[in-house]
């Protein structure tokens, strides 16, 4: 017995929902109680969309797409295609994220080593962000300041020992970390425009 063409698409649509619903099940049954930090979603156009519209709010606010991958890519297809997708993503949040302090919140953010290592030593950074680059400093054995450059005699401070530091930056991430802060390291685009203020905002 032949199917019409109208059969056919039809028995090819209840095909697709069966397995969006599957798929919607198993989202569902993984959000909770261990929820996981990102959706990659590939496929057909038409597919991916109904898929979109049926998801949850939750789900959906944490799904990426991944466009042009088939639906029988092999899994190295689908895993080198979310890391490069992941990368992308991430640079331009780190993008975002240096133009959000060299724009709109200049008056909240310092630049520079000396001013972010100050900031660090008064315990008032919220967000350190960084550069992966090398540069010395100092820490006063006594009241925990932090300097910028070689290691001077007596803690500016203070006048306590100043012990050098072969790595500033390191401190001043550990620094941030115990206070509650936040640290992002940026890299790309975004690490060029930091290294104008010497990698530390």
């Amino acid at each position: 017995i032949g199917y019409g063409e109208s059969n056919l698409q039809r028995r090819h649509e209840w095909h697709v929902r069966r397995h969006l619903e599957r798929v919607l099940t198993a989202l569902r049954l993984n959000g909770s109680p261990a929820p996981v930090d990102r959706y990659f979603l590939g496929g057909g156009e038409e597919t991916v969309s109904e898929l979109l519209r049926l998801l949850p709010k939750r789900i959906r606010d944490r799904t990426w797409l991944l466009p042009g991958i088939p639906a029988g890519a092999t899994p190295a297809t689908v895993l080198a295609r979310v890391i490069q997708t992941q990368r992308e993503a991430e640079r331009e949040e780190e993008e975002e994220l240096v133009d959000s302090l060299t724009e709109r919140d200049r008056a909240r953010s310092v630049f520079g080593a000396t001013a972010v290592t100050e900031a660090v030593s008064d315990t008032r950074v919220h967000t350190l962000v960084y550069t992966e680059t090398e540069m010395e400093g100092s820490e006063c054995s006594a009241c925990g300041a932090l300097v910028p450059g070689p290691a001077t005699a007596s803690c500016p401070r203070c006048g306590g020992e100043m012990l050098g530091l072969a790595d500033l930056v390191e401190r001043l991430v550990t620094r941030v970390i115990r206070a509650g802060g936040r640290v992002e390291e940026v890299r790309g685009p975004a690490r060029e425009t930091l290294l104008r203020s010497e990698g530390l905002a």
